[in-house]
């Protein structure tokens, strides 16, 4: 637009608006994660510190349960997917030869937590091996932290002895989480035979069995 004033002509400033790049869809959890996960991560202070605190307690031979939460978009599948990949690469075999296992869950929609046991117990079942269909007949028959405890005993007598499981609840939903977090806090910290870790994320407020 332009005004006149006199025989001269003047011509407004102009305004630019720059438009940002759509924003990219919900990152999805790596169960396997790519080398360039590890290499292009840019911790901020908060997964910092986050990092340190678990950093801390994998060196440690007790288990535990920690939540990472927030709201949408501020990296909590990302910092999951860090995690998985770091545990990843420090090799299935330590000096003694004993196996550990990294599994990674990610939920959507509305869930309960007989679900998510049913699938935790199901993954655990696929990565130990051995023969599938006896140890997932085993699984279904039983419930809770018994069940969770026999499927940590296979591990041990195939040379596992540690199991680290990422959660990632995402935008799901998930009903009686209290009940079901309370019960992996237990086996997590009764279970001595192998060390079982689980970080979970989600926007909603950290269950109280969980760091």
């Amino acid at each position: 637009m332009e005004s006149a004033k006199g025989n001269g002509r003047r011509a407004s400033p102009r305004r630019w608006f720059e438009l940002e790049p759509p924003a990219p869809e919900r990152l999805q959890l790596e169960t396997s994660p790519r080398v360039s996960t590890v290499a292009s991560y840019v911790l901020t202070r908060a997964a910092e510190r986050s990092w340190e605190v678990l950093n801390q307690h994998l060196a440690e031979p007790q288990g535990g349960l920690f939540w990472i939460g927030g709201p949408a978009g501020c990296g909590k599948t990302h910092f999951l997917d860090y995690v998985i990949a770091l545990q990843s690469r420090a090799g299935a075999l330590d000096a003694q030869n004993t196996r550990r296992l990294v599994c990674g869950l990610e939920l959507a929609g509305r869930v309960h937590a007989a679900e998510v046991e049913l699938l935790l117990l199901s993954v655990l079942a696929e990565q130990i091996g051995g023969e599938p269909r006896s140890s997932g007949d085993l699984f279904r028959q039983m419930r809770g932290a018994a069940a969770l405890k026999v499927g940590l005993e296979t591990a041990r007598r195939t040379g596992v002895r540690s199991v680290t499981v990422a959660i990632d609840f995402g935008t799901s939903q998930c009903e009686s989480a209290a009940d079901f977090f309370k019960m992996l806090g237990q086996v997590a910290a009764s279970f001595r035979q192998v060390k079982f870790t689980v970080i979970a994320a989600g926007r909603a407020m950290a269950p109280e069995a969980t760091r």
